[in-house]
């Protein structure tokens, strides 16, 4: 279900591109370097929303993607850095170096996607990594990284109408 949903969140993208704007795609070459500097492969919904968007911001929640532009300046929408960073500071308990960073609540509270659990379909879910704590996320942003674009992305436009936008749905 995680590239249908992934999918569907393309559509409401491109219905909506007048109020959203896509940031840094990446080509295949950058996603493949990340992955190598990360030791994982990304799942598949994860790899097209890198080459199609790179970053993605929608009323300030944003997806942890790639930006190429320093990797020696800290970039917090970089998904390497927040990944490698959190590696870094988190040793007891130790942050599973399956786990790549791609959304944080602000709270302490870091998705993860989490690459030692592939599916058949190239998809693995998303976890929360709370201060050592490693917990399922419930249906409100989504079991795999597809469900929880779409969710994000749904969330984002709903506020952006309640604060008198034009959304097409």
């Amino acid at each position: 279900m995680s590239y249908q949903n992934y999918k569907k969140a393309v559509e409401l993208i491109e219905k909506n591109s007048n109020i959203l704007v896509k940031t840094y795609p990446q080509h295949e070459s950058e996603i493949v370097k990340a992955e190598n500097i990360l030791g994982v492969n990304f799942p598949k919904s994860y790899r097209e929303f890198l080459k199609q968007y790179g970053i993605f911001d929608i009323n300030a929640s944003e997806i942890y993607g790639l930006d190429y532009s320093n990797l020696d300046i800290y970039l917090y929408y970089n998904t390497i850095c927040n990944t490698l960073d959190e590696r870094k500071i988190n040793e007891d308990p130790k942050f599973p170096e399956s786990f790549v960073v791609v959304y944080d609540l602000g709270n302490g509270e870091k998705f993860c996607l989490d690459t030692a659990r592939m599916d058949e379909e190239g998809e693995c879910p998303i976890v929360c990594w709370s201060f050592g704590n490693v917990e399922s996320i419930d249906d409100d942003f989504g079991k795999d990284f597809g469900e929880f674009f779409l969710n994000v992305l749904v969330k984002g436009l709903q506020r952006l109408e309640r604060e008198g936008e034009k959304v097409n749905w």
